[in-house]
């Protein structure tokens, strides 16, 4: 793949995952619990970039979106991920556990198979949840491509 030439609008109805939207427990009224996590939950969104790339910056077009939205109590995760204008195909994506400027490791595998966009639900821990509900800030979403392995775009989690 030459990578993705159109901007890509995200979806709020997730293909894996059923429920209706309602207002989420977050800052920006504009954002939307996604569909899955109707038990709840807390939202989160970052917007992606090379130039968030650690420890060095990567110069691409590529951009993205990500939207997600946690609930402990049931340990689940249901997210949306959207990007655009990669300079080669995803071969992976992650939730990773590191600050600004910093390449942690990855602590929840999302959907390496996409192309232009993903949505999904998760299992994922409780603990690990609660860490990220309290600090979002200590998290990132990373997506590697062919010709960056390890990692074209990124955005810390707010």
């Amino acid at each position: 793949m030459n990578g993705i030439r159109s901007a890509l609008v995200l979806s709020l109805a997730l293909a894996a995952c059923s429920g209706d939207t309602a207002t989420a427990p977050y800052d920006d009224a504009a954002f939307v619990r996604l569909d899955g996590a109707d038990q709840g939950g807390q939202g989160f969104t970052t917007t992606l970039s090379g130039d968030e790339e650690a420890p060095v910056p990567v110069n691409t077009p590529g951009t993205g979106t990500f939207r997600m939205t946690i609930n402990p109590g049931q340990g689940v995760l249901c997210y949306e991920l959207a990007v655009a204008n990669l300079t080669s195909a995803v071969t992976n994506a992650h939730i990773h556990v590191g600050p600004p400027g910093v390449a942690g490791p990855p602590v929840v595998q999302l959907d390496p198979s996409f192309e232009g966009s993903t949505t999904d639900c998760l299992s994922v821990e409780a603990t690990l949840l609660r860490q990220i509900r309290t600090n979002p800030a200590a998290y990132y979403v990373n997506v590697h491509t062919v010709m960056f392995g390890a990692g074209e775009v990124r955005g810390q989690l707010d």
